[in-house]
This record gives structure tokens, C-alpha cells and sequence, in this order.
């Protein structure tokens, strides 16, 4: 990737969601512990804990369910290995998840959430939401104050929700392979309109 931080990571897991029109994944560096074990084990940020990916792929859904209208749901999960000095991946496991967008109001076409966070030297990681059912604008320099289930994501990534093993703030890592900074880790959270998803979804 020119002009930017060099891969390290060597694996990551890959959450699609979908409604009756749109196909959207979000995806999450992770560092591995057991690949052979039934199913694979990632590493805690504590260093001796290990679970399972499932229950993380299960909680990145979760997490970013709260700002998504309920037209959405998991299309399924992917542990995915780097083929190491190129850009292909290939599936260690997959995995099947539940749930539905927990809100009710109607989505909002080609609405996109932001969450910029830290890693432990400083590099941006960023978590991105498409067609959400919240705003099309928006920011907060803390990702907190937006609104409640806004809130709820961002708490993911500051350390609020630590006591969750499966919580990304205990698991997630940036490209160079380092979890998310302890301490002030969100940079910022945005929304605003994506133009991609606005043409997908014929809307210019």
C-alpha cells in the first residue's frame, strides 16, 4: 500500500451484512493463537487469554447492529489468512451469526459512520458502518455525544466495555499488528454521506 502503513496483521475477520438491496461487510485485524483448534482461537489484549473468533465475528455484528436498521442482518463470517507479501487472503473458518439491526426507523441510503481509533503507536484503524439508520451528518471529536446507540459503538473501542473479552477493544488490531491504544484510543466519529452506496443504490 503506497504512502501508507505496511501490512503486518496476518489475519482478520470479515462480517457481511445485508438488506433486500445492499451487500456490506465490515473487517477487523486480529492476531491468532490456535488455527487448529475447533473453532480458532485469537489473542486478548492481556496477552494469556485466547476465545474463540466466532464470539468476536459475533460481537462486531452486535455492535454495530445498534445503528442499523432492523431490514439488516448478518450474512455470515469469515477468518481470513494473509498470504504474506500480497494482497490475497484465504478462509481459515467460517462461521454463521444471528441478529437483525436493532432499530426501527428506516434505513437512510448510503448513510456511512466512521469511527476513527488509535493503536498503541498512534496509527489510525477505521471502523466503518454503511446505511445507517441514524444521520447524514454528524461528528464528535470523542465518538461519545452523538446520540445513544452512536454511543454504544464507540464504548466498543475507548475501554468502557473492557470486561468483555470479546468486546474489539480486546482483540481488534491495526495493520502494523498492535491493539487498540489503552488510554484515548477514539480520534473521532463521524457521519456523513457515502457516494459510492448512493450510486449503488440509484440515488444521483
Amino acid at each position: 500500500m503506497a504512502g501508507g502503513t505496511a501490512l503486518v496483521a496476518t489475519h482478520r475477520i470479515t462480517v457481511s451484512y445485508a438488506d433486500a438491496s445492499q451487500v456490506h461487510v465490515i473487517r477487523a485485524y486480529c492476531k491468532p493463537a490456535n488455527m487448529s483448534a475447533t473453532p480458532p482461537t485469537i489473542h486478548h489484549r492481556n496477552g494469556s487469554t485466547t476465545f474463540s473468533w466466532v464470539l468476536a465475528a459475533q460481537h462486531l455484528f452486535s455492535m454495530i447492529a445498534n445503528i442499523l436498521d432492523n431490514d439488516f442482518s448478518p450474512g455470515g463470517a469469515l477468518l481470513e489468512e494473509n498470504v504474506v507479501g500480497t494482497d490475497t487472503w484465504t478462509v481459515v473458518d467460517t462461521a454463521s451469526l444471528t441478529g437483525t439491526g436493532a432499530l426501527g426507523s428506516g434505513t437512510l441510503p448510503a448513510s456511512q459512520y466512521t469511527l476513527v481509533v488509535r493503536d498503541t503507536e498512534f496509527r489510525k484503524i477505521r471502523v466503518v458502518v454503511l446505511d445507517t439508520a441514524k444521520h447524514y451528518t454528524g461528528h464528535s471529536a470523542s465518538g461519545l455525544g452523538i446520540d445513544t446507540d452512536t454511543d454504544t459503538v464507540a464504548n466498543e473501542y475507548n475501554g468502557a466495555n473492557a470486561s468483555d473479552d470479546d468486546s474489539p477493544y480486546n482483540w481488534q488490531v491495526s495493520r502494523k499488528n498492535l491493539f487498540v491504544k489503552a488510554v484515548g484510543a477514539v480520534a473521532g466519529g463521524t457521519y456523513d454521506l457515502n457516494d459510492r452506496v448512493k450510486r449503488d443504490r440509484g440515488l444521483e
